[in-house]
């Protein structure tokens, strides 16, 4: 089950309300609350943005240490409300390759 009544109810909005900021009707946000649909991944980028929170959040993830209503982690000075203030990087994984003696040239 999805958090989207959650959050809407935590910025006092009403599904009609909501649902003109997504510029959807708000028949689909109510099939969202209940669980008659799922939103698509557009849906859950500007759910995600709106709320500031992570899509896993949204879609039910375990986030019991996600503070909401501050959007911030704790033990974390970052704070998430402002997009502008941080930035997620994402690296590969690195590779290492080791050569023995014997496999230069011989």
């Amino acid at each position: 089950m999805n958090r989207i009544r959650e959050l809407r109810k935590q910025m006092d909005m009403t599904q009609k309300e909501l649902a003109i900021h997504l510029q959807i009707a708000d028949s689909t946000l109510s099939y969202w609350e209940i669980g008659k649909y799922e939103p698509d991944n557009d849906a859950l980028m500007r759910l995600s943005r709106f709320f500031h929170v992570p899509i896993d959040y949204i879609l039910g993830g375990d986030f019991t240490h996600w503070d909401v209503s501050g959007n911030k982690m704790p033990y974390s000075n970052v704070d998430m409300s402002r997009e502008a203030d941080y930035v997620i990087s994402v690296s590969e994984p690195k590779t290492e390759y080791y050569i023995s003696d014997k496999d230069v040239f011989a």
